[in-house]
């Protein structure tokens, strides 16, 4: 039997269809944060890698496809995780996850989101006061099976 299309270009339509999503996403999270940040100027880009990136000095974002199989909300998170590295190297021409990542994770990121961060980074998530239950972050990084113990 033969195929009417390539998978090369399956994947290259696909990644057209979560290019625009992303692109769609910054949009309104900008707006959400500040209407002066023009959305254009930031350059997204779905990879086919295990992580994201932000450089941030070419204001370029990469989110990996396989976040987009995780769920919207998990895609919404990743988004803004990136575009938190590259606003506050802007601001604060920092790119760690530290106190002005934060502040501008917290104020960018959705509340009903913001649980997945401390499934990534559980310590400093936890002592800048991202929202989320980590117990709710944890089952969902490792499954419906995993238990949490509190001490």
């Amino acid at each position: 039997m033969k195929r009417k299309t390539k998978p090369a270009k399956i994947i290259k339509n696909h990644c057209h269809t979560l290019d625009t999503d992303i692109r769609v996403m910054v949009s309104a999270l900008l707006l959400k944060y500040d209407k002066r940040i023009n959305p254009n100027l930031i350059k997204s880009y779905v990879v086919e890698c295990q992580r994201g990136r932000a450089h941030c000095k070419e204001n370029v974002i990469t989110v990996p496809r396989w976040a987009h199989t995780r769920g919207k909300g998990y895609f919404k998170y990743y988004v803004a995780h990136e575009l938190s590295h590259i606003i506050s190297w802007r601001k604060y021409r920092n790119d760690a996850h530290d106190k002005h990542f934060y502040e501008v994770f917290k104020r960018l990121c959705p509340e009903d989101t913001q649980f997945h961060e401390l499934g990534y980074k559980k310590r400093s998530g936890v002592s800048f006061g991202v929202k989320g239950e980590l117990e709710k972050a944890l089952i969902f990084k490792y499954g419906e099976n995993y238990t949490y113990y509190k001490k």
